[in-house]
């Protein structure tokens, strides 16, 4: 993955290989968490808000409970 994840995103990526998921990119520079049988959840790899890897987290979170 090398330098692509902008720093505020290291928790959330730190989350979901915890939670079992898979990190990739888009073309556009986009993550994409996915975990079979999970619904795959897509996030800013650079983003502009503090708070964009905490409701990544929840995402993750919610995506590996079935919620979403």
């Amino acid at each position: 993955m090398k330098n692509r994840i902008g720093q505020g995103m290291k928790p959330a990526v730190i989350e979901a290989e915890r939670l079992g998921f898979t990190v990739g990119f888009t073309k556009k520079r986009h993550m994409r968490f996915s975990k079979p049988g999970c619904v795959p959840v897509y996030t800013s790899g650079t983003p502009s808000c503090y708070r964009a890897a905490k409701n990544a987290i929840a995402m993750l979170r919610r995506s590996d409970k079935g919620i979403m």
